[in-house]
């Protein structure tokens, strides 16, 4: 298992960097308040690589959104788009050694969703784009967590998008470094009921996989483990999976543990089902066996730590 730091791109102005076109910053309280005290963090402002300089004047995207162009807003001129590209792209390649990435949303180089788009004449379009930067990010990592900071403030997001990041880290440090089949079973035991919980399915799918994919080269099955293991990840847990995977862990304690100890794990599993308690309480029951039972299988589980407890949210799940 490694110790080793979280690491997360960033757009510089959200940490409070002075690079925004006005000469000003977006600094964000959840990045510098809350995730700084757990994560290494790696700034990235594409205007400034590309030396558009600080402050500039506004820009905005227009024309297609497949393939928009990046222009002034006044006096709108030469595509600038390559420029911009020019600039990135000679860096793009350190990301692989991030475990996710923090965009300022609604920039036309960061922005990940709903980026405004204008057509030739300067009016806003209904349709709109993607950040150059963003799609150039996710096209050249497309498995990385990539999030805007906007979106984090939402609890349920926040937790989906930390867990994929630990995960991401955990698969680049403990499969990819040292590639095999051993590395590539123990994560998936480590992962099984955090996977469950998110998607039995795809959990069944993917076990059936490193079952049946001997054929394959190491480099083959590990790509293709990963993509399905950040694609069930990425779906949203429910009190349904959660209670689904919570039950399995508990048929694992079955002649362990004794008959009063059962029914209160139980009644708390169903109680969570309902809505009348948060996560942590059944997931911290479970994980009390688990250790004092010394069943190391269940209490090595993902799923007890989805990523450093300082950062969960209250009450995990409170919000389901």
């Amino acid at each position: 298992m490694t110790d080793q730091p979280l690491r997360l791109g960033i757009s510089a102005c959200l940490l409070g960097q002075p690079v925004r076109y006005n000469g000003g910053h977006k600094l964000s309280s959840i990045c510098n308040d809350v995730l700084a005290s757990a994560v290494e963090y790696v700034s990235f402002c594409p205007e400034q690589a590309a030396g558009f300089g600080t402050p500039r004047p506004a820009m905005h995207l227009r024309g297609a959104a497949a393939n928009p162009a990046l222009v002034r807003v006044k006096d709108a001129g030469d595509d600038l788009g390559p420029q911009l590209a020019a600039g990135y792209r000679s860096v793009l390649d350190s990301f692989d050694r991030v475990d996710g990435f923090i965009l300022m949303q609604k920039s036309p180089s960061c922005g990940l969703f709903r980026v405004k788009l204008y057509d030739a004449a300067g009016r806003q379009q209904r349709e709109q784009t993607t950040g150059l930067f963003a799609k150039a990010l996710q096209q050249r990592f497309p498995l990385l967590p990539i999030e805007e900071e906007g979106r984090l403030h939402n609890p349920q997001l926040f937790d989906n998008f930390m867990l994929r990041v630990q995960a991401h880290h955990h698969f680049r440090h403990q499969v990819l470094a040292q590639p095999s089949q051993a590395a590539l079973t123990g994560f998936h035991a480590r992962y099984k009921y955090l996977l469950m919980a998110h998607s039995q399915q795809l959990a069944r799918t993917m076990g059936r996989f490193l079952a049946s994919s001997q054929q394959l080269t190491t480099e083959q099955r590990c790509y293709e483990y990963q993509l399905q293991l950040m694609q069930c990840l990425a779906k949203h847990a429910t009190r349904k999976g959660h209670s689904n995977a919570l039950q399995h862990m508990l048929g694992y304690l079955r002649g362990t543990v004794s008959v009063e100890a059962r029914q209160l794990l139980a009644k708390s599993i169903e109680q969570f089902r309902h809505g009348h308690q948060p996560l942590h309480v059944p997931l911290g029951l479970l994980h009390h066996y688990a250790r004092q039972l010394e069943r190391d299988y269940l209490s090595q589980q993902q799923y007890f730590s989805p990523y450093p407890a300082a950062l969960y949210p209250a009450n995990r799940m409170e919000h389901l």
